[in-house]
C-alpha cells in the first residue's frame, strides 16, 4: 500500500506486483506471518520479507481458512514430526497416544494394516468426537 492513501495491490501467485504510486511515495509491504516493511518507491522494486515467528502463534489454519488462536472455539492440537520419532509402535495413530490431550487411540483389532479409531472427548462431544485430521495440511485419516 501507498502510505498515506488508500491505493494498494495484492500479488500474483509468483509475489510479482505492480502499484502506481506518486513520486517519492513510502509504500508498507506485509504479508501474514512476515514482518512489515515500510519502503521508499522506486521503479523496480525487489522486496523480501522476514518471517516473523512469534506472529505465528496466534493464527491458526483450521480447514474452513484461518482465525487467531484467541478467537476459536474448538480445541486445536499440533503434533510435530520430531514428537514422534522414537516411539515405538507400528502406526501413526498409535504413535499419537498419549501426544495430544482428550484424545482416544483405540484399537479394534489385532489385525496387522488395521487403523485405530482416533476420538477427541468422548461420544458425546461434538462431531461424535471424531477429529479433523490434518496432514501438511491435507486432510488425512
Amino acid at each position: 500500500m501507498e502510505k498515506g492513501t488508500n491505493r494498494g495491490i495484492v500479488t500474483d501467485l509468483d509475489g510479482k506486483f505492480t502499484l502506481k504510486v506518486t513520486p517519492g511515495a513510502t509504500i508498507t509491504v506485509s504479508y501474514l506471518g512476515y514482518k512489515t516493511q515500510t519502503l521508499k518507491a522506486a521503479p523496480t522494486m525487489n522486496v523480501s520479507l522476514e518471517e516473523d515467528n512469534a506472529l505465528l502463534d496466534e493464527v491458526v489454519v483450521v480447514g474452513f481458512g484461518t482465525q487467531k488462536r484467541a478467537n476459536l472455539t474448538g480445541a486445536v492440537a499440533a503434533v510435530d514430526g520430531k514428537q514422534l520419532e522414537n516411539r515405538p509402535a507400528v502406526s501413526v495413530s498409535n504413535m499419537l497416544q498419549g501426544s495430544v490431550a482428550g484424545l482416544n487411540v483405540t484399537t479394534s483389532s489385532g489385525v496387522p494394516g488395521e487403523s485405530a479409531s482416533l476420538n477427541v472427548r468422548g461420544q458425546t462431544s461434538i462431531n461424535g468426537g471424531e477429529p479433523l485430521v490434518l496432514v501438511d495440511g491435507a486432510i488425512g485419516d
